[in-house]
């Protein structure tokens, strides 16, 4: 019913996914899996970033009553490589304070796990544009996944401290449509914390 939908927001409705129409001109941009989506189900341009992407519905066949049993049953992939990625390099620490003042609520800990922060698993983080550091009246950017690179170093290291001034990279992978936003949000960040951190956007990126 209209009262279960309205509690459902989709990506879109929280990035600006206006897009340059130029770029909604040019042809659509394909996925390496784009030939195996095609054969399967219905493919639509987004218009927010040019991709070409599946599109499946209920009841159209091409593939979506199989989809739906190998979700059940088995597992089904998601090529999600449309997303934009972001590296932030610098050392731990300076990347965890201008995380700190981009994440929303206590995401920042979950980046900052043990597990995390060895790149064993990858932790889900709300972005927020703020005025300054200060708490309060932060505007929602989009929601992302962040990544460490792998590392050995953990809090149990007797050498942690040292390990954590060492330079690293954390991998964000963020709504094409929102990507320009956080990077300079981020960029902001760092610059408001006088820290040594790079945030740039990363051109093929893959996420599965």
């Amino acid at each position: 019913d209209d009262e279960s939908h309205a509690a459902v927001m989709h990506v879109d409705d929280v990035c600006d996914v206006g897009g340059d129409r130029a770029a909604i001109a040019a042809p659509p941009r394909k996925l390496e899996t784009h030939v195996w989506h095609a054969k399967r189900f219905e493919m639509r341009r987004h218009e927010a970033h040019g991709y070409a992407l599946a599109w499946g519905r209920r009841g159209k066949g091409r593939g979506w009553r199989s989809t739906m049993r190998f979700a059940s049953e088995r597992c089904v992939a998601h090529d999600a490589s449309y997303h934009s990625t972001l590296v932030l390099r610098g050392t731990e620490t300076d990347i965890m304070k201008t995380l700190r003042d981009v994440a929303e609520g206590g995401d920042a800990k979950a980046v900052g796990s043990v597990a995390a922060r060895r790149g064993d698993v990858a932790a889900d983080v709300t972005l927020a544009r703020r005025d300054g550091r200060r708490k309060g009246n932060a505007r929602v950017i989009a929601p992302a996944m962040a990544l460490w690179e792998p590392t050995d170093a953990t809090d149990t290291d007797t050498d942690a401290a040292a390990a954590a001034l060492l330079r690293r990279e954390l991998t964000l992978w963020v709504h094409p449509g929102a990507a320009e936003e956080a990077r300079d949000a981020l960029a902001t960040a760092a610059s408001d914390r006088g820290v040594d951190v790079e945030a740039t956007r990363v051109r093929g990126g893959c996420r599965v």
